[in-house]
C-alpha cells in the first residue's frame, strides 16, 4: 500500500512539474509573439529582460528603411507618445518629441466643396530618431489624408528642412509605394522635396527621412511642409509641378521651396517645426 501510495504521489509530483513546465513555455512562448510593431501599444517595462535584448537585436539589424517604416508606423499608431518613447528607449531608440498638425477647413470652405477636399484631419507628424550605436540623427515626416479624395491635384510636395549650418547632409529615404524623391539638388543646403502620390496612396500612411551629421552643440532644428492639391471639379492638371528655391526656407540654415501648382487647382499646406538638443 505504502508503495502504490509513494507511486500515485511521484506521478502527482510529476503532473505539478509539467503543468509549470508548459505555463512557463506559454509565457515564453507569449513574449516571442511580441513583434516590434506591438511597441506602439504595450508598455516596454512589463517585458522581461531577454525580451528587450531580443527586440533591441531585432531593430539594430533592420535596414534604414525598414527602421523608418516601423518608426512612423509607431509615432502614428500610438495613444501615448511618452510611453513610446520610453518603451523605445528600452530596445535601443532614442525617439524626439513628435510633433504633428492636423488640417482643418478653413469656414469658407462650405459644405458644397467640403466632400471635394475630403482632407478633413488629414496630418502630418515630425520627430528625429537614432538607434544606439548609429552617431547620425533620422530626421522624419509621416502623412496620411483621412480619406481617398475624389478630385486630387498635382502630385502633392513634402517639404523637409534642416539647418545645414548645424548638420551635415548623409542621404534620404522614402516610403517606397507613395513618395520619391522630387528634387534633391539643395540637400547640402539643408531642403530636400519628396513626391506624395496622394491620388494612389488613398487613405495608407507615407513618411520621408533625411540622415543628418551634427556639426554643432547648439540645437539643430528642422521642419516639414506638406503642400497639397486638390481640385473642385474635372480639370486636368500638371501632375509633376516644378520647383523653384529661394530665400530661407522653413528652418534658418535652409533653402525656401516653391512649388508651381495650375492655376486652377486649390492647395493647403501643413507644417510644423521640432529640434534635437
Amino acid at each position: 500500500m505504502k508503495k502504490v501510495v509513494r507511486t500515485l504521489g511521484s506521478i502527482l509530483m510529476l503532473s505539478v512539474l509539467m503543468l509549470q513546465m508548459c505555463f512557463a513555455a506559454n509565457v515564453s512562448d507569449t513574449y516571442n509573439d511580441i513583434n516590434l510593431q506591438s511597441l506602439a501599444t504595450i508598455d516596454a517595462k512589463t517585458l522581461p529582460d531577454s525580451q528587450l535584448k531580443s527586440m533591441e537585436e531585432q531593430i539594430q539589424n533592420l535596414s534604414n528603411e525598414e527602421y523608418d517604416a516601423l518608426l512612423a508606423y509607431l509615432v502614428n499608431t500610438t495613444s501615448d507618445s511618452n510611453r513610446l518613447r520610453e518603451s523605445l528607449r528600452l530596445v535601443g531608440v532614442d525617439l524626439s518629441e513628435i510633433h504633428r498638425a492636423y488640417y482643418t477647413p478653413t469656414s469658407e470652405e462650405s459644405p458644397a466643396i467640403m466632400p471635394m477636399t475630403e482632407a478633413y484631419q488629414s496630418f502630418i507628424s515630425v520627430y528625429d530618431s537614432s538607434r544606439t550605436g548609429h552617431t547620425n540623427k533620422r530626421i522624419s515626416v509621416s502623412y496620411k489624408l483621412n480619406t481617398k479624395e475624389s478630385h486630387p491635384g498635382s502630385y502633392d510636395a513634402i517639404v523637409l528642412y534642416y539647418d545645414s549650418t548645424k548638420a551635415t547632409y548623409k542621404s534620404y529615404s522614402t516610403e517606397k509605394n507613395y513618395t520619391s524623391l522630387k528634387n534633391g539638388t539643395k540637400a547640402a543646403k539643408g531642403t530636400l522635396v519628396f513626391n506624395f502620390y496622394d491620388k494612389i496612396a488613398g487613405n495608407n500612411l507615407s513618411h520621408a527621412t533625411v540622415e543628418v551629421a551634427r556639426t554643432s552643440k547648439s540645437p539643430l532644428h528642422y521642419s516639414a511642409v506638406w503642400n497639397h492639391s486638390y481640385t473642385k471639379t474635372n480639370v486636368n492638371v500638371t501632375l509633376n509641378p516644378s520647383v523653384s528655391f529661394s530665400g530661407t526656407g522653413g528652418v534658418s540654415g535652409s533653402i525656401g521651396a516653391t512649388i508651381a501648382f495650375g492655376s486652377k487647382e486649390n492647395v493647403w499646406q501643413l507644417s510644423d517645426v521640432g529640434y534635437y538638443s
